[in-house]
């Protein structure tokens, strides 16, 4: 973030989500980084990309139709906690 601060996922606000694709992402994001980590100490690399592919299609559609940078900070703290659970997916 431009100031410096890091925003983790297990911080995110359930409640605080309004917009569909947020809302449907999120329970994506909650049970895939497991699933990743599991995979990839199997060494089944190409599942684990296979399944972190499968969300592509939501990540766009939040970013299509979700403003992160919403001016309600609340709001926005909280979409910025959401796309830190996409960047803990990627680090299983």
């Amino acid at each position: 973030n431009k100031d410096g601060t890091t925003y983790k996922a297990v911080e995110l606000d359930p409640k605080k989500l309004v917009e569909p694709d947020e809302k449907i992402l999120r329970m994506q994001l909650n049970e895939m980084p497991q699933h990743i980590k599991n995979l990839t100490q199997k060494e089944l690399f190409k599942e684990a990309m296979s399944h972190l592919a499968q969300i592509r299609v939501l990540v766009d559609n939040f970013f299509k139709n979700t403003l992160v940078n919403a001016e309600d900070k609340d709001l926005r703290i909280n979409r910025l906690r959401l796309l830190a659970g996409i960047r803990d997916c990627m680090d299983s």
